[in-house]
């Protein structure tokens, strides 16, 4: 089978997808460089060579799936359009969306901003985790390393990105997020640092920590308090504190032993009010988990949206994956 050295290299989109492909391989990633799929591809290398529009098809097109094993998220459709790669992606919860991927020379990842030497330094020392009953565990950051209760101890890179330069996150030293467990960011936000999470179809809290003698004067985010739900349905599970998760860290890449955090399930109770969500438009409050239109504005609530429909915080793009306040599946 003959190969086209127009496909063959690096192609980025941005800030959500790079591909690199090697002949018949492809290996794709998210935009924190984490693999998320690599399977072998066929196409007409003729036909592309010449400038003809040419479908390029992966023998394995799913690149995330649910606990069932069913397909979560997938390349629906990936054609080579006039030195570019067009990407249909479908979504089983939000539906199709398609990207645009551009060839890149010497290798993409050029968006990450490597900024240990000015962040680092002012985060050295001890964090303590702010919890509904007063201060928590203790985080330790000590030269370009973290470690949890004195577990962990991976080096890590303090590291922004081009689409967004004024937020700060801490990441492990290969620039992925796989040392991180569950945990989905850890965002340098002022005089505290702030975790995100998805586990699987949940959205959890997020955990905050703070210098022991700023507990008393940060303004901790309302989706720091806010109680775990499912993304699929009404809240289902809790966790005993919300720093528990962040013992995901503990796996081997921070050198610690990877255990895994029971979840208990909630007890029903009919009494307790549905947890409001908030219009995809204009943001109003909608005080029922069922409505499919907003009483304010009328919109239907389905697809993409100004506003993030779990916190109701008004989002920077409409391209965003996860909710810059809470985490929230978008």
């Amino acid at each position: 089978m003959a190969f086209s050295e127009k496909l063959n290299g690096y192609w980025e989109e941005g800030y959500h997808y790079y591909m690199e492909f090697r002949d018949d391989r492809l290996t794709m990633r998210e935009y924190r460089r984490k693999i998320i799929l690599e399977t072998t591809v066929h196409y007409d290398a003729e036909a592309l060579d010449r400038g003809e529009e040419t479908e390029i098809v992966p023998a394995d097109p799913v690149f995330d799936r649910w606990p069932s094993g069913e397909t979560a998220m997938e390349i629906r459709s990936l054609r080579w359009v006039d030195g570019e790669l067009k990407m249909l992606e479908n979504y089983t919860i939000m539906g199709e969306k398609e990207y645009t991927l551009r060839k890149v020379d010497g290798g993409p990842f050029r968006h990450i901003r490597i900024r240990d030497e000015e962040i680092l330094p002012k985060l050295r020392g001890k964090w303590k985790e702010w919890t509904h009953s007063g201060p928590g565990g203790t985080l330790a950051i000590e030269g370009n390393a973290l470690s949890w209760e004195g577990v962990g101890g991976g080096k890590i890179h303090a590291v922004s990105y081009d689409y967004d330069p004024g937020k700060v996150w801490l990441v492990p030293e290969d620039l992925t997020e796989s040392g991180f467990g569950a945990f989905n960011d850890v965002e340098v936000r002022g005089n505290m640092l702030v975790t995100g999470l998805i586990v699987m179809d949940m959205s959890m809290p997020s955990s905050v920590f703070a210098r022991a003698e700023d507990l008393d004067s940060i303004e901790v985010p309302e989706s720091a308090k806010a109680a775990p739900r499912s993304t699929m349905g009404p809240a289902a599970f809790r966790m005993d504190t919300a720093a528990g998760v962040f013992l995901g860290m503990m796996n081997p890449s921070f050198g610690g032993m990877n255990p895994a955090w029971p979840a208990a399930k909630q007890k029903e109770n009919p009494y307790v009010d549905p947890k409001p969500r908030f219009c995809i438009s204009c943001g109003f409050r909608i005080d029922s988990e069922t409505a499919r239109f907003c009483p304010s504005c009328g919109q239907k609530q389905e697809g993409r949206g100004k506003y993030c429909p779990d916190c109701g915080h008004e989002l920077e793009r409409e391209d965003l994956k996860f909710c810059t306040e809470c985490g929230g599946k978008l």
